[in-house]
């Protein structure tokens, strides 16, 4: 998974920005932080995943679960469009916060299967 941050003022906030490998997961496991270095700094920095960028994950016909945590706050255009074995999705919130996540088009399969709230 690679990952995708602003600068400026919402410089310790992140995306997640796909895959960057060959392998596909059954399983994704968002993570609700990520440590990464910036290029052309040295610094370690921690960053909170609020979202997922468009076409992120689009035509992974191998995941077939998905872990959202409770601080995605929204996902980008077709970001799990074609991905037609999604089966179970998991999130880390209540259902009223699911409600509230900008969800863009392009993801029904997304939304057509049963959510589980943690």
């Amino acid at each position: 998974m690679a990952f995708a941050c602003p600068i400026g003022e919402k410089a310790q906030i992140c995306y997640v920005d796909g895959f960057r490998r060959e392998d596909f997961y059954q399983i994704l496991e968002i993570p609700e932080t990520v440590t990464l270095v910036k290029l052309g700094e040295e610094d370690k920095k921690d960053y909170q995943v609020i979202g997922v960028v468009k076409e992120a994950f689009k035509d992974d016909t191998t995941l077939e679960e998905v872990v959202i945590p409770k601080c995605v706050t929204e996902i980008g255009v077709d970001a799990f469009s074609g991905c037609t074995n999604l089966k179970k999705v998991t999130y880390e919130g209540s259902k009223s916060d699911w409600e509230k996540v900008t969800i863009e088009d392009g993801n029904d399969r997304l939304t057509k299967v049963d959510v589980e709230f943690k």
